[in-house]
């Protein structure tokens, strides 16, 4: 058997465009046939605006969180893969995404029960409607 045996691959790409107010652009690139979940992302990220920290630690921080941030959208933690979550059953969920309001904005909650239990009891909060997410 040729290749890499690995349950997911990540690609990272500079991407040199100096127009752009994007900092970085995540992916994914193939999803399973069976689960749905993603099997192959990639991200971009701009380096006119993503800076190398040089040794600076505070931006060596920025830029490590950005990159976990990024990396957990390609995981399935973005819009555009929340229609192919699936259940228990491997049928696809419904009514697990509304939309909500935090702090006055408006913002997408994502409400799976399994994630939905946790966040509760993590939180103390047996109201809490689901994982609220970033709406940029």
């Amino acid at each position: 058997m040729n290749g890499v045996n690995v349950d997911y691959y990540y690609f990272y790409e500079n991407n040199t465009d100096n127009t752009t107010i994007t900092v970085a652009d995540p992916y994914n690139c193939y999803l399973s046939a069976i689960s749905k979940r993603p099997l192959v992302s990639r991200t971009q990220f701009y380096t006119y605006m993503f800076k190398p920290a040089h040794g600076n630690i505070l931006l060596y921080e920025k830029n490590m969180l950005l990159l976990m941030h990024e990396m957990t959208h390609t995981f399935g933690f973005s819009r555009y893969l929340y229609s192919y979550f699936l259940d228990s059953n491997r049928n696809t969920l419904t009514g697990h995404f509304k939309n909500g309001t935090l702090d006055g904005k408006s913002c997408i909650v994502l409400d799976a029960a399994p994630l939905t239990f946790k966040l509760r009891t993590f939180f103390g909060c047996p109201t809490l409607d689901g994982a609220y997410m970033e709406n940029d």
